[in-house]
């Protein structure tokens, strides 16, 4: 059996044999200290075939297998670690050498093994100028993370080989833990002379406040080999469009280098099936009863109430809020547009996951596909979109109809098998 060291040597050597020829590489502005040819070819990533497992491909390529310990621990720091490892003092003064051993023993504390000797040396004084990106907060629609982790997955693509050092893009995905922007406001604000957060308070967070996402990091990293032929960390940047500098990096507001995923739930056919079990009932109404529809919903909450309880027989799946139910269920959603005079749906409906589903707001995109009798009763075939808010109790909590397209039958059968077998 070949020993994990000799696959390490074995996987490094073959990337310094690959010849980098080809097509121009666009890459993002001036990320890395290794200044990039301008026709460089790139490497294709160690990728496994579809088929092959996640532990499988880390079996098989040992960086990969690699920068997921490394992400682990790297997202692994607490709140109070970000603040500490973000501090960005300029003037020399007793706050600048207080940050620093603060910066100095964190850094090292959790993430030593994974640096190089070359990083390890530059942890001096004027970290400032280190080419070493930490988590940090970052807001995102209406929240700021303010920790990461776990990490779903983690890929990488090799863009270039240059004597003992590797270049490389990587794209991590993983949970946040997100407080709502107004909460983070009013707990933390951006100190001038340290040029990150510090905290106003250490009042506890309330539940209502939090909640988790899945988000996409992507970097740029620099490894470096290493006497004991592993690769280890050089630099690790942010992967940015645009240079930004030092002194604003760090902002929470510059969020270029992640993206929102959609957060998949653990129990998602419940939430399919309600999702199901409503269309059913209230795409199944006539003319009168999208009428009693209305009359319920600006009669009062009770009437509304008694309407999807009692009449579509919806106990238990939707939940609503005697404040805002006007917006919660509006007669927007009613299907009945352009002279329709009726629906009759055709499953199965097609649900995938929203991209701005979290773990306590679950939401989804529904495609209801459908035939339709329009008042010259002619009929055609139609597909409606809707995305569908849950609460962490599996009830809706609000319908929103986004669009109504005529399309070919043929089109709906093609796009419900392929959705039947992802």
């Amino acid at each position: 059996m070949i020993s994990n060291k000799n696959t390490k040597k074995w996987l490094y050597s073959s990337i310094l044999c690959i010849l980098l020829t080809g097509c121009s590489l666009d890459l993002p502005f001036n990320r890395s200290s290794i200044e990039l040819p301008q026709n460089v070819g790139s490497i294709e990533p160690l990728e496994a075939p579809p088929s092959t497992s996640q532990e499988e491909v880390e079996l098989s390529d040992p960086l990969q297998s690699d920068l997921k310990a490394f992400f682990n621990a790297y997202y692994s720091l607490d709140e109070n670690s970000l603040l500490v490892l973000n501090q960005h003092p300029t003037d020399v003064t007793p706050i600048y050498w207080e940050s620093y051993e603060e910066y100095k023993t964190t850094a090292l504390d959790g993430l030593q093994k994974y640096f190089s000797s070359s990083l390890q040396s530059n942890l001096q004084p004027g970290y400032f100028t280190t080419s070493f990106s930490f988590p940090r907060f970052v807001d995102l629609n209406n929240y700021t993370i303010i920790k990461y982790g776990p990490v779903v997955e983690s890929t990488y693509q090799v863009l270039l080989t240059q004597g003992e050092k590797l270049i490389v893009e990587m794209n991590v995905v993983t949970e946040a833990q997100m407080l709502q922007k107004d909460a983070f406001d009013k707990r933390f604000y951006f100190d001038e002379d340290i040029r990150y957060y510090r905290k106003y308070t250490d009042t506890p967070y309330n539940s209502s406040e939090l909640d988790r996402m899945l988000v996409q990091c992507s970097y740029i990293a620099e490894f470096e080999k290493q006497p004991d032929e592993r690769l280890a960390f050089l630099s690790l940047t942010e992967n940015t469009p645009i240079q930004v500098h030092e002194k604003n990096r760090r902002k929470k507001e510059n969020n270029s280098f992640i993206k929102r995923l959609p957060y998949v739930q653990v129990d998602d056919e419940i939430n399919h099936t309600v999702i199901t079990f409503f269309f059913e009932e209230f795409m199944g109404l006539d003319r009168d009863g999208y009428e009693y529809f209305k009359n319920a919903l600006h009669t009062s909450y009770t009437s509304l109430e008694n309407f999807f309880t009692l009449d579509l027989n919806l106990t238990d799946k939707i939940e609503l809020d005697p404040t805002a139910y006007l917006s919660q269920f509006s007669p927007e959603i009613i299907p009945l547009k352009d002279m329709i005079r009726s629906v009759e749906v055709h499953q199965p409906l097609m649900i995938s996951t929203h991209i701005d589903s979290s773990q306590n707001t679950p939401k989804y995109m529904v495609k209801i596909p459908a035939k339709v009798m329009l008042s010259d009763y002619t009929l055609h075939t139609v597909q409606y979109t809707y995305v569908i808010t849950f609460n962490n109790s599996h009830k809706i909590i609000k319908a929103e109809y986004m669009y109504m397209e005529y399309v070919e039958e043929e089109s709906i059968n093609e796009a419900q098998d392929a959705n039947t077998t992802n």
